[in-house]
């Protein structure tokens, strides 16, 4: 089971626990809708609600005040000061929004990706800079970081470059092909300038540039949804490591060339890659190899 929906066994267990302890048959388990099953397995622990009138008033209102905290300009604070002007014997501020909380959480709902070997390259630039010192002007240049990742394997490249401009994306872009040594069925980015034209939720436009690129070496472009981070959630967390494995170990070391720093960079990428994954007897590079 584990391994079929790609989470931990003791996750497994954990549900397969609440099951058992739920003295239910298999075949009423089968029959529970997904919000029975979720309140089967994430609630068991927490307080049962009685369903007094102040409850069933403050359930017919959650709907609403879910929809209203959409609102940057409204707060809990505020849903609640009006609830109690309209129910002066409802809950209090903290037992308020648990209920809310609680509600708001079931309608999050996320769906797990599944990756296949080769299938993408996930593409994003960090959000803050390397640096090195020029040598002939003493002059501090900033760079940008380009991180590249395979989500199956979760083998990462990362570059140091001038700029997010054109030129400089695309040949970090061949740079990471070179490195994996090998070109995946297609690469997603996010809405660069640098690749994509116009955005759109189905069908985004590319430069033209990166459209040849596409054509030459054979891959497909895809973008991301606008202001969706998850839909790239691999490289997300990939330039989260790249700061505490990379970025940490250069804070106090001093370059004075954009090789110099590309060359470290370099190296200390390797060890992470090598680097076992917890819990596991496999690291990225082996994974990616095999």
């Amino acid at each position: 089971i584990s391994r079929t929906l790609g989470i931990s066994r003791k996750t497994v267990r954990h549900y397969l626990a609440r099951f058992e302890g739920s003295g239910m048959s298999l075949e009423q388990l089968q029959a529970l809708s997904d919000g029975e099953l979720a309140l089967l397995i994430f609630d068991h622990d927490q307080s049962v609600v009685v369903s007094d009138a102040r409850y069933q008033q403050l359930s017919d209102l959650l709907p609403e005040m879910a929809k209203d905290l959409n609102n940057p300009k409204v707060t809990r604070q505020l849903l609640w000061e009006e609830y109690r002007e309209h129910y002066p014997e409802g809950y209090g501020y903290t037992q308020f929004c648990h209920y809310l909380n609680q509600y708001t959480h079931r309608q999050q709902i996320r769906a797990m990706f599944e990756h296949h070997p080769a299938e993408v390259m996930q593409v994003d630039f960090a959000g803050s800079e390397l640096h090195y010192v020029d040598a002939q002007t003493g002059q501090r240049i900033g760079c940008q970081v380009l991180v590249c990742v395979l989500p199956y394997s979760g083998m990462t490249f990362c570059i140091a470059m001038h700029s997010q401009k054109q030129q400089d994306f695309v040949d970090g872009l061949v740079r990471a092909l070179e490195f994996f040594g090998g070109v995946p069925q297609s690469i997603l980015t996010d809405n660069l300038k640098s690749s994509v034209s116009k955005a759109s939720r189905y069908e985004p436009s590319f430069t033209g540039l990166m459209e040849q690129l596409a054509l030459h070496y054979g891959f497909t472009l895809t973008a991301t949804r606008v202001g969706k981070p998850r839909d790239k959630a691999t490289v997300e967390g990939a330039v989260s490591i790249v700061y505490r494995r990379i970025y940490a170990r250069l804070r106090q070391q001093e370059f004075n060339s954009l090789e110099q720093l590309n060359q470290a960079i370099e190296e200390l990428l390797g060890s992470y890659n090598e680097r076992r994954y917890q819990g596991r007897e496999f690291s990225r590079k082996s994974l990616f190899d095999q």
